[in-house]
């Protein structure tokens, strides 16, 4: 909304040419989230997976 304050410490971004965006989860991973159940619980058990691994 105010591009003044990323101008002035130099944040401001102005792309040369149209771009196409692309927001979400785009890598394949979006499949593992098909469920609110999944959504909430699966982050804490790839968490625990990963401690458990030596």
């Amino acid at each position: 909304m105010f591009a003044i304050w990323d101008w002035m410490f130099g944040s401001l971004y102005i792309p040369q040419e149209r771009e196409h965006l692309e927001f979400g989860i785009g890598n394949g991973e979006d499949s593992l989230y098909s469920s609110p159940l999944k959504l909430y619980l699966l982050p804490f058990k790839r968490a625990f997976e990963l401690i458990r691994k030596p």
